[in-house]
C-alpha cells in the first residue's frame, strides 16, 4: 500500500473514503488451515520504491500484513510532515537517516530535521510502533484500528 494508490473519494453527504487502487503488487495472503496464522508469502521480486520495509531487500518469504502496517507508518509519517522520514531501508542504500532510524535514534533523527514540534507524542509511537524493524514485533493493521 503506497500513498499513489491511495484516492479520496466523496461519497456524499460531507463524508469521505479512502480506496486503494492499482494492486499491481497485490499478493494472495495464505492462511494455516488449522490455526488461521498466516503463512509466509514467498518472495517475487518488488519495484523500487522507498517506503519498503527493510525485511523485503533481504529478498526472502515475509509476512504481507506486516509489510502492509510497515507502508501505513511510512505514509502516515508522510501526510503528517511532508517529507520521508529516510529514503531507503536497502542496506546498499546506505541511507545515513535510514541508519539512525533503524539503531533506534529517533529523537537525533527527529531533532536534525526539525519533525519534533510538528509529531505529537501519541502520533510519534503510533508510526514507530507500525514501523519496528522487526515484523515480529510490528503493530498488526487490526491492532493500529
Amino acid at each position: 500500500v503506497s500513498l499513489e494508490n491511495m484516492l479520496l473519494y466523496a461519497s456524499g453527504h460531507g463524508q469521505w473514503q479512502v480506496r486503494l487502487c492499482d494492486p499491481g503488487q497485490a499478493v494472495l495472503i495464505a492462511a494455516d488451515a488449522r490455526t488461521g496464522a498466516e503463512l509466509p508469502t514467498p518472495f517475487r521480486g518488488f519495484a523500487a520504491k522507498q517506503f519498503r520495509p527493510p525485511e523485503i531487500y533481504a529478498k526472502r518469504e515475509y509476512i504481507a500484513t506486516k509489510v502492509d502496517s510497515w507502508c501505513l507508518g511510512w505514509s502516515t509519517f508522510y501526510l503528517l510532515v511532508a517529507n520521508p522520514m529516510f529514503h531507503s531501508a536497502d542496506p546498499a542504500a546506505h541511507d545515513p537517516d535510514w541508519k539512525l532510524f533503524h539503531r533506534g535514534h529517533f529523537s537525533s533523527l527527529f531533532s536534525m530535521k526539525g519533525w519534533r514540534p510538528t509529531l505529537s507524542q501519541h502520533a510519534r509511537d503510533f508510526i514507530l510502533r507500525l514501523m519496528d524493524a522487526n515484523p515480529r514485533k510490528r503493530l498488526s493493521i487490526t491492532e493500529a484500528l
